[in-house]
């Protein structure tokens, strides 16, 4: 005999498999919902039904539309929301939801707190509680002064986790580390087009979350877990956690800020905390956290605690929980030992461990506190099948690694066997092209244009996959171009259609992805696709042109120079613009001497006007 029903959602998330193992177990009958068609948790023999509802980041009214349905359909007892997708849009439709169920929801003034980083910044200095010094800004203007305050190296991060887009929900947001000027601008803008932006002291320390479930400001119970590894490396969430024994402090600090919020349900206090005792409060999780199959593992029954709190409104004495239980988030963590052993994140983030370090850690799998967060013995087929789809996934990676080799070595011996210089030599049209059409195929079309001076012995054109046409050329790269005098003010980007490809005699991209795309809209003129970067072959073994696109101006300089060679390469040819075809007036007086790094009063006057 079941003792109620509950709807759970954001069911593509391993914290939604571990709410709905704790409460099947306890004779719950667990309905499941979430964006994708078959995640792990809909094959825990826990779960009764599945029902999957559109993407609230891409149909906020088709997933509110739905749900509405589902609850008038499963009619649950209570609805838990697992992520901040489906957290914020409940939230906003409290007062209409809850007169058909109860909705695991904190207090609306304490969620926009907790939503907000300002505001719980605000706060928790408000009560004495340490936290990083913190700067709100809405432009570069401010955001270079509260730099200056605060000094580099300072962290960025968006007020709101989850943006909102024309009243939709946006992305998911991401922290940003900036170590100098250059390098916060260039981090900084793309968050500020999604709102005020803070800027925040970098506290070196080891992370941890004090999780609690509270009633009505008062703290009922409260877990602490202490991070061993995160994804991404510079800091974020838990891939392998430990459950450990809750300070004192932090405990004291967590219990001021739910009273004054008066919060009432469950929450995640995230700390960092250095070597020397001293911590800072970093932000509030205010719904179950990423980290929630540890403390279950550990005895700490969260989503227990949640059903009796919010169907009953009280809950029966929790036990306390085993600290040094282990839990680890199997997919992530491999990925997190990939990307230790490439050294993908720069060191000044991470601390990258010594490999007798790795050795110990992959050893935990063997140890008897060790649970992963997909496994459990009586509930076996999630675990299951996350091991074949990673089988799969590793697999496919490996035949991609191989076909890139493969497609890589065919550009460069096209150039080297003059293939490609003959293609070159008989082309009448040329096409280039890149993802958005205002950095790379722009500085490359330019440059030609420039060097051929008007001759029709080559007609070039240029194009992008991105979406949007009439775009200005990308502010660093045109003050990166005008240091070799090729002028990208006018320029106006353009987006490719199958008739340019059809009617290109050749089409050079910059990457193998665009090869793929240039395939799906027009097959033929695949055929006589090749990558601009080819003809560097007999000199440079990557024949990809990265896109420069939001990296320092060093990266455009160099992308630029790539560009510039291969051109160079292509018009020394023994074609019919050979005769024509000149290099383009460095600039002395009225723009940049070529060969200096390009300032960042250039990049601002090299805007669109």
């Amino acid at each position: 005999m079941t003792q109620g029903r509950v709807l759970i959602l954001d069911g593509h998330f391993m914290s939604a498999l571990a709410i709905a193992r704790s409460l099947g177990r306890r004779g719950i009958e667990v309905v499941l919902a979430g964006p994708e068609a078959a995640p792990l948790a809909r094959y825990s023999r826990q779960v009764a039904r599945y029902h999957r509802y559109p993407d609230p980041s891409t149909d906020l009214a088709g997933f509110v539309a739905a749900l509405e349905r589902l609850i008038g359909l499963e009619r649950p007892d209570l609805v838990i929301p697992v992520t901040e997708k489906t957290l914020i849009p409940l939230s906003e439709r409290r007062a209409t939801l809850e007169g058909l169920t109860r909705i695991a929801l904190p207090p609306e003034d304490a969620l926009a707190t907790a939503l907000d980083k300002q505001a719980t910044t605000l706060l928790a200095r408000e009560l004495g509680i340490r936290v990083p010094g913190s700067i709100s800004v809405a432009d570069t203007e401010s955001l270079c002064a509260a730099a200056d305050t605060l000094g580099l190296p300072v962290v960025l991060k968006p007020i709101r986790s989850v943006s909102r887009v024309a009243g939709a929900l946006g992305p998911q947001l991401t922290v940003a580390y900036a170590f100098d000027r250059d390098e916060l601008l260039r981090v900084a803008a793309p968050l500020l087009q999604h709102g005020d932006v803070v800027v925040q002291e970098y506290f070196r320390g080891e992370g941890g979350g004090v999780e609690i479930i509270a009633d009505r400001g008062r703290l009922l119970y409260a877990f602490q877990h202490q991070r061993l590894h995160e994804l991404p490396l510079s800091g974020g969430g838990s891939c392998l956690r430990q459950a450990v024994a809750v300070d004192p402090q932090l405990l004291a600090a967590t219990e001021r800020m739910v009273a004054a919020l008066r919060w009432h349900g469950v929450a995640m206090f995230e700390f960092k905390c250095a070597a020397d005792g001293s911590y800072r409060l970093i932000e509030i999780n205010g719904r179950f956290w990423g980290s929630l199959p540890l403390s279950v593992a550990a005895g700490a029954d969260f989503p227990w605690y949640a059903w009796q709190l919010y169907t009953g409104g009280a809950l029966a004495p929790p036990a306390p929980y085993r600290p040094g239980v282990l839990c680890r988030d199997l997919a992530k963590d491999l990925y997190w030992h990939e990307y230790v052993l490439r050294r993908v994140t720069d060191p000044r983030l991470f601390a990258y461990p010594a490999r007798g370090r790795l050795g110990r850690d992959l050893a935990l799998f063997f140890s008897p506190r060790h649970h992963l967060d997909s496994w459990r013995w009586n509930d076996p087929l999630p675990g299951i099948l996350e091991l074949g789809r990673l089988g799969r996934h590793y697999g496919a990676r490996l035949g991609d690694q191989w076909q890139r080799r493969l497609d890589l070595g065919r550009q460069r011996s096209a150039w080297r066997r003059g293939e490609l210089p003959r293609r070159l030599q008989s082309a009448g049209n040329l096409l280039i092209l890149c993802y958005g059409n205002i950095n790379r195929s722009a500085a490359a079309h330019a440059y030609l244009e420039q060097r051929l001076a008007g001759s029709a012995a080559l007609r070039i054109a240029s194009a992008g996959f991105h979406p949007q046409e009439g775009r200005c050329a990308d502010p660093t790269m045109v003050a990166v171009a005008a240091q070799r005098g090729v002028d990208l003010t006018p320029w106006r980007s353009r987006r490719v259609t199958r008739a340019m490809l059809d009617d290109a005699d050749l089409v050079l991209v910059m990457e193998l992805r665009h090869k793929a795309q240039v395939a799906q809209l027009s097959p033929a003129a695949a055929q006589r696709c090749y990558l601009w970067g080819a003809a560097l072959a007999d000199s440079d073994a990557q024949p990809e042109i990265a896109d420069p696109y939001g990296q320092a101006p060093a990266e455009y300089q160099r992308c630029f120079e790539r560009l510039t060679t291969a051109a160079d390469r292509i018009l020394a040819l023994d074609g019919p613009w050979r005769r024509v075809a000149t290099p383009p007036e460095t600039p002395t007086s009225a723009g940049s001497p070529s060969g200096r790094a390009v300032t960042e009063k250039e990049v601002i006057d090299a805007k669109c006007r």
